[in-house]
């Protein structure tokens, strides 16, 4: 009886059975299809003609992922999905750890035997709820553990000469910070910590800088994060909880001076003092010497 079995079963071959399954995707999904879910390993850049990433589905009380799923945009696709989002004036970027909805083509590609989603157009307005949402998450978390002041109730220094840079090396902010300091004639100490201020390694770089400069405090009167001007979207990596909470927790007074006009970031809202620009915060410790010497020599 199993012999027999054996010489009347249809053998498929992999490419025969994986077009099957493309076959039976193609006639459950017919239509594009909207999908909702957070980013992970994105890939972009200006050699690569396609965008790849992840597109995954975490545990609602849990930093685990439960599903996941691969996703394209392809090179045709991408002008008009940056377009999208460029015309909401949108506080994101496509980028890892960000929830989106896009909508998509369920496809499966028969020579890897690989399950993916084609990315054909995205909702902003989506993820500008979920950023909004985990931002006011992130305020209401520090206020309700007393941190949302915790750094502003630190005494400054008479004389902040003593500054712990935090900042990308060589930058324009670096340059207009530093020289301010310089054309005022005194004796400023910069510690300079070289950190990304765009991408994801800005929390690490951040983080790190704060903790290192805290290690040192009895040689340190303040710390500035500062970085040139750009766009909302670039901001958006400064609305993290764990920088704020390093900011928050430090022993030193920490001035944020993030370069934008407009919006104010998580970052912003916990330092000491927030101002727009990394020249406007090298006037202020200018002024601020300025007015000693001065009460000094009235004295």
């Amino acid at each position: 009886m199993r012999e027999s079995f054996l010489k009347t079963e249809k053998i498929y071959t992999i490419f025969e059975l994986n077009n099957i399954v493309r076959s039976l995707i193609r006639q459950e999904f017919p239509d594009y299809i909207w999908v909702c879910g957070e980013i992970q390993d994105y890939k972009a850049s200006s050699s690569k003609r396609h965008i790849y990433f992840n597109l995954v589905q975490k545990h609602p009380e849990a930093d685990q992922i439960i599903a996941q799923v691969k996703a394209i945009i392809f090179e045709d696709i991408k002008p008009k999905i940056f377009k999208r989002i460029k015309e909401t004036e949108s506080v994101f970027q496509l980028k890892d750890d960000i929830e989106v909805k896009l909508l998509c083509k369920v496809d499966f590609y028969p020579k890897w035997g690989e399950y993916r989603l084609i990315i054909v157009d995205v909702d902003p307005f989506y993820t500008l709820g979920k950023v909004a949402a985990n931002r006011q998450r992130i305020i209401e978390d520090l206020r309700r553990r007393n941190l949302l002041d915790k750094n502003k109730s630190l005494a400054l220094p008479l004389l902040p000469l003593r500054i712990g840079l935090i900042t990308s090396f060589d930058s324009a902010a670096y340059h207009d910070f530093i020289n301010e300091l310089k054309g005022s004639g005194y004796g400023f100490k910069i510690f300079i910590y070289d950190s990304y201020m765009q991408g994801k390694f800005v929390e690490r770089d951040v983080v790190g800088a704060l903790e290192f400069f805290n290690r040192f405090r009895d040689f340190i009167d303040i710390i500035v994060i500062t970085r040139g001007g750009g766009s909302t979207a670039d901001l958006s990596w400064f609305d993290n909880e764990k920088i704020a909470e390093a900011i928050a927790t430090s022993r030193i007074p920490v001035f944020s001076a993030l370069g934008h006009q407009i919006n104010t970031t998580v970052c912003d809202l916990v330092a000491y003092i927030s101002l727009k620009t990394p020249t406007k915060v090298a006037q202020f410790l200018v002024e601020k010497i300025e007015n000693f010497k001065n009460e000094v020599e009235y004295c």
